[in-house]
């Protein structure tokens, strides 16, 4: 008859004694200082700071597009009447600009370009703080900075 291999049964810590008493709590995932203030930053990015960039990013791109239909009226149906450069745009020339969602994209790389509007699930805090960082016409030069400085350095150095 062959032998069976003891089966390893491994029983959780003595759940009535409080945490901390008397022991150093260690992370079970073995994190270190680093790599845990990245994940809170990444968690209070996208849950608490993008879906309100979001919404600013919308509000303004919407009213400067208002702005540009009255300072250039064929925007919706002739290309290049922008100087991507002075806006910020990354394109050579600037398309037709159809709304303000579409004039978002034009301050992003084609990969990043998936969503349909800016409030939509597919913008997410990579796009927000492109648009934010890149676009001179539109946003502060504090703001342009701010932005910049979360996308590089994963925080936004107080002044």
């Amino acid at each position: 008859m062959a032998s069976k291999s003891p089966i390893n049964i491994v029983h959780p810590k003595d759940l009535d004694e409080p945490p901390g008493r008397g022991k150093v709590l260690q992370s079970s995932l073995g994190l270190d200082d680093r790599v845990k203030r990245h994940v809170v930053v990444g968690i209070v990015l996208n849950l608490v700071l993008v879906p309100e960039l979001k919404k600013y990013i919308d509000r303004t791109l919407k009213s400067k597009f208002k702005d540009l239909c009255k300072r250039f009226p064929s925007i919706q149906t002739q290309e290049g009447l922008l100087e991507p450069k002075k806006y910020g745009f990354i394109v050579k020339t600037v398309p037709k600009i159809s709304n303000h969602n579409d004039m978002a994209k034009l301050f992003l790389m084609n990969y990043m370009t998936k969503f349909k509007e800016i409030l939509d699930d597919k913008f997410d805090a990579s796009a927000a703080l492109t648009i934010l960082g890149s676009g001179k016409k539109f946003f502060s030069d504090l703001m342009r900075q701010n932005a910049n400085s979360l996308r590089s350095n994963g925080c936004v150095e107080m002044v």
